[in-house]
């Protein structure tokens, strides 16, 4: 997704601006259609509209936190700083891509042609199942050398688009807000 022109149509108007508690409305014009708002009280910012809802929390000054960002978000870190998120798909799930990469990275130096060939059956349909029983099935195949024993532990999920996208979108509404108000406020 381009996110330089994501919001190219989008206003902010700022709601309240009182110290540390802020809200900066966000829509296209006379549309609600992918509109957001950016709230913020002392350790609080929150985002909610057509992406969901999501609140992190870090510093007094939410708004320093995020400033600046636009362009390379720390997704993983921010996610660190998260206290409630979108119900619908939440900042995170299961990648079956990385889940198949993660494996084969695993398996590189096995030398059982046999072996590789039973992960590569279990990857071969592995759309069809979900991290839990991918695991039951390697470890099912797993030979003595316990090459899937701690396996659990290896990330295989990605960022939802939900979440990428409000992490592009607050620190852009933070921007519209200091242009309005001279500067960083």
């Amino acid at each position: 997704m381009d996110y330089n022109r994501e919001f190219d149509n989008h206003t902010a108007t700022i709601v309240l601006d009182h110290g540390y508690h802020r809200h900066v409305r966000c829509r296209v014009k006379d549309q609600w259609h992918m509109a957001f708002d950016v709230v913020t009280w002392p350790g609080y910012l929150s985002i909610s509209g057509d992406m969901g809802t999501f609140v992190f929390s870090r510093i007094d000054d939410m708004f320093k936190f995020f400033r600046g960002q636009f362009d390379n978000p720390n997704l993983g870190y921010w996610a660190e700083k998260l206290t409630a998120v979108c119900r619908t798909d939440g900042y995170e799930k299961f990648s079956h891509e990385k889940f198949a990469e993660r494996v084969r990275e695993q398996i590189e130096e096995c030398q059982s042609d046999d072996f590789k060939s039973d992960v590569e059956s279990v990857l071969s349909g592995m759309e069809d199942y979900t991290e839990v029983e991918l695991l039951r099935q390697l470890s099912e195949i797993d030979d003595a050398d316990h090459w899937f024993s701690d396996f659990c532990e290896v990330r295989t999920n990605e960022y939802t688009v939900r979440y990428q996208w409000v992490c592009h979108a607050i620190p852009w509404a933070i921007a519209q807000y200091d242009k309005q108000k001279g500067g960083e406020a």
